[in-house]
């Protein structure tokens, strides 16, 4: 899709599931949305040994709207059910991951049959769901859709789109000169989601040459680039955080996210608040970016948890963003109660220290003023 203004009032204006191939949407223009106005996604689908309704009523702690089946000791054991509207496929590749999203391997669909007037498919795997995936429960997503689909979206604008502009959540993508402005929630939100049952998280995704505009009001949880991982309250009954974030504890929670380029781009913000998350992801590198606020007194443009080999080389630069800040107010104090140990974990970054590592920052060179080399002559 080119050169077309987009534009919806209701929910979000282009859900992309379930395809394969290329996805390129160039020279775009997205405005005033209701809702997301681009989402990248395969289904998860979640198997558990207990019936679970699969509905967004979500009040006790039986009910998720990730479509979620049983599966126990009556099942097959290579035998999963699948929602038939998803289009599986003889030979699609299906990941299988344990109940926190780390991946425990692939298996190949062989085979699948949809009963006549059944909006559910019998899918028939290569070999048996390990008992240790299938006692405590699992997650599946077909990677031959939409994880397998590559997706360009370049010269693009996005402004004033509620919620979010992108939300990016399988591998192979490219965003590339851009511009977002506007958006009440995050800019460009790259994540997978257990609670609405979309992945399986970015992989080989490259953002570059894109400015990013966060200025003015927004909700509680904004960020021009949020990269995490939204948990499931199937098991709690309720959000662990305002944004529904995975945090760790003692640890690190698995790295949903891979393999991650930020180069180029420009963040700006009217106040030195944090403008880019990074949580439940490995291999990240900035490279090129300016942060640019009017004055530093405030917090540091970065937060992270949950997070390892994360570069930032020498030639991001921070305008006056690193001058006076501080980790007072974090909205990382905000993932849990009682509040997480949160500090300076990088010289632009505040972060919980127990959760992440191999982070890397190299100081920008600094600038020397040249002076005239010739003096002045007095009268």
């Amino acid at each position: 899709m080119a050169g077309q203004p987009i534009s919806s009032g209701g929910n979000a204006s282009l859900i992309v599931p379930g395809v394969s191939g290329d996805v390129v949407f160039d020279d775009d223009s997205f405005g005033y949305s209701g809702d997301d106005p681009f989402d990248m996604n395969s289904p998860l689908i979640r198997f558990t040994s207990i019936p679970v309704l699969n509905n967004t009523n979500t009040t006790n702690n039986v009910s998720t709207p990730m479509n979620t089946f049983t599966f126990n000791a009556s099942n097959p054991p290579n035998q999963l059910q699948w929602p038939a509207a998803f289009g599986v496929q003889n030979g699609d590749t299906i990941a299988l991951f344990d109940s926190a999203m780390r991946i425990e391997g692939i298996a190949k669909a062989v085979s699948v049959s949809t009963p006549a007037n059944s909006n559910i498919s019998f899918l028939t795997l290569d070999h048996d769901v390990s008992p240790g995936l299938r006692q405590p429960g699992f997650i599946a997503a077909d990677l031959t859709t939409s994880g397998g689909a590559r997706y360009v979206i370049r010269d693009s604008t996005f402004l004033y789109t509620s919620a979010r502009a992108l939300l990016l959540q399988t591998p192979f993508g490219w965003v590339t000169h851009n511009h977002f402005a506007g958006q009440t929630q995050k800019e460009v939100y790259v994540l997978a989601s257990q609670y609405w049952g979309e992945g399986p998280g970015a992989q080989e995704l490259i953002i570059n040459h894109n400015t990013f505009d966060g200025s003015g009001v927004h909700q509680q949880g904004f960020f021009a680039l949020d990269v995490m991982a939204e948990s499931t309250d199937f098991f709690s009954g309720q959000f662990p955080n305002v944004q529904n974030e995975v945090a760790g504890t003692n640890s690190a929670a698995p790295a949903v996210n891979q393999n991650i380029v930020v180069a180029d781009n420009i963040f700006t913000s009217d106040r030195a608040v944090p403008i880019v998350n990074l949580s439940s992801v490995n291999n990240v590198l900035f490279s090129g970016n300016i942060f640019s606020v009017p004055s530093g007194s405030g917090a540091y443009p970065l937060t992270i948890h949950d997070a390892s080999n994360v570069l930032f080389d020498k030639t991001n630069g921070y305008t006056s963003w690193l001058s006076h800040a501080s980790c007072a107010n974090s909205p990382l104090l905000d993932l849990s109660s009682p509040s997480p140990a949160v500090s300076v974990v990088l010289p632009n970054a505040c972060g919980i220290r127990e959760t992440v590592s191999g982070l890397v920052y190299e100081a920008p060179p600094i600038r020397h003023v040249e002076r005239n080399a010739t003096s002045r002559e007095s009268d």
